[in-house]
Parts: C-alpha cells; structure tokens; sequence
C-alpha cells in the first residue's frame, strides 16, 4: 500500500520549522529532505526517521521499525501532530547526518534529439571516415543510443562504443 499525498503534504509541513521541506517519490513511497538532506521517509501512512543519537536523545518513545520489508530500522515517529516537536526532532537528526556529496556533471552534454544533430554532434569527436567504414550504421539508431547515454550521464566514447555493439547486434 503507498502513502496518501494529503499525509506525506501534512508530514512536511509539521517539519517545515526544520528547513527547506522537499519530498520526492521512490517506488510508491515518499523520501522526505530537509536542506537537500534526506532524513527520513513516509511509507504506508506512516513517518520514519533516520536513527542519530541526537535524534534519540529528542524521541518521546524510541521505536524502531522497518519502514519496509528488508530495510534497516528507522525510528517510528507515531506522533505526528506536534509541529515543534517534529522541526525539532528533524533539524538536530540533520545535523547530525552528512551532507549530501555534490553531483559530478562533467560528463552531461546537451541532448542531441534528431538524427541531423547527432551525426553533426559524432563528426565532431570522430573522423567522417568512421561512418563509410561502417554503413551499417543508422542514424537513427545512434541518435537514439545517444539520447539515452546522456539520459545516463554516460562519457561519450563508451556511448559511441555502445553504439556499435548494439547495432552489430552483439
């Protein structure tokens, strides 16, 4: 069963004293950040919150729960309707998670869409006599194994080589 929208919304707002809120979905449930760090989660109508000390030195009653089957506990939080409790209980657990490590997007381009661009975008890394020698190639096929390589942050050359194993059928 997922989390009802309504309360993932009321979950963030008794924790907005905390920080910057911010919820994103993951497989049905909900990730919940404060700061750009996450600190807890919201499955199933229920808020768990990343086990600290700091945050058990705060708790009311310690319950620890899996949030999920196979998960590591996390602290259940049942009550949820203490708005300066809540900020509390989350600005000490941030502070005591670390931060989150800074994105590496040296490798992210411009998505190239059509096959114009693609082949223009290939010609630029590689020698024009690359696509005499291999034919086969469609630009069709390129552009789209591009399209998803940048997708996934891949480095250009292992996408170019991507490329060719698909299409050699390998």
């Amino acid at each position: 069963m997922s989390s009802n929208p309504d309360f993932v919304q009321y979950i963030a707002d008794q924790c907005a004293g905390a920080g910057e809120i911010t919820v994103k979905k993951m497989f049905g449930d909900y990730g919940i950040y404060c700061d750009g760090v996450i600190f807890g989660l919201v499955c199933d109508n229920r808020f768990y919150l990343k086990p600290t000390e700091a945050g058990r030195s705060l708790l009311r009653s310690v319950e620890m729960r899996p949030p999920y089957d196979g998960a590591k506990d996390y602290f259940f939080i049942e009550d949820v309707d203490d708005r300066d409790y809540m900020s509390a209980l989350v600005r000490e657990t941030c502070k005591a998670l670390p931060q989150p490590k800074p994105k590496d997007y040296s490798y992210t381009t411009e998505r190239y869409d059509t096959e114009v661009n693609a082949r223009e975008y290939i010609e630029g890394f590689y020698n024009a006599d690359y696509f005499s020698i291999h034919a086969y190639f469609s630009a069709v096929t390129i552009s789209q194994c591009l399209a998803s390589s940048f997708r996934m942050s891949m480095p250009l050359k292992p996408a170019f080589d991507r490329c060719n194993l698909i299409s050699s059928g390998l």
